[in-house]
């Protein structure tokens, strides 16, 4: 499938930013545009969950951005008759946004638990440490950007896994009803 420009998340998601630009200017989206209404990628943060963690990582492969912070979602891979998982060749190309600004957390309940760390490291992302167990360990997590949790989802139900690392309903709470891993996402940001 092959998606023409004007229809291509690059371009709509500036479309998007100058409209936000233009007519609620007085919440800050100016910034993020330039004069000649271009996006501003270096000052942008790219976060998503599952497809939308994927579109993340395919609009910092092409852009400069601040960071990409992926939840539940590293790209693209197959797996191969000997069981070897292979990232796609677009998660493989190079990257503008280098990997000391790419962050990723996923679920060990979820199926991206046994490719996370392949698609991750073919960006790079493995140089700064192997995957790391959040639950029970304060940031910086030994500076490492490959992420992982093993919380019980909201729900009481690990089948919701994959969802819990992002949607606020699945989210672990801590007693207090704040979401445990309030210290990762910020450590991520």
């Amino acid at each position: 499938l092959q998606i023409d420009a004007s229809n291509s998340m690059s371009h709509r998601f500036g479309k998007l930013l100058v409209y936000l630009a233009t007519q609620v200017a007085d919440q800050g989206w100016t910034q993020f545009v330039g004069a000649k209404g271009e996006v501003l990628w270096h000052k942008i943060v790219l976060s998503g969950s599952s497809q939308g963690g994927k579109v993340a990582t395919l609009l910092s492969r092409d852009h400069l951005v601040a960071r990409t912070v992926m939840m539940a979602a590293m790209g693209s891979a197959t797996k191969e008759a000997g069981g070897a998982i292979v990232p796609r060749p677009w998660s493989s190309k190079p990257r503008k946004t280098p990997p000391s600004r790419v962050y990723g957390l996923w679920h060990q309940q979820e199926g991206a638990n046994k490719a996370a760390h392949i698609l991750l490291g073919s960006y790079g992302v493995d140089a700064f440490g192997g995957v790391v167990d959040v639950d029970d360990k304060p940031p910086p997590y030994g500076c490492s950007h490959m992420l992982r949790t093993n919380l019980l989802p909201q729900s009481g139900d690990y089948a919701d896994a994959h969802k819990s690392t992002a949607a606020d309903a699945l989210q672990a709470l801590d007693d207090k009803g704040l979401p445990i891993l309030t210290p990762t996402y910020i450590y991520m940001l």
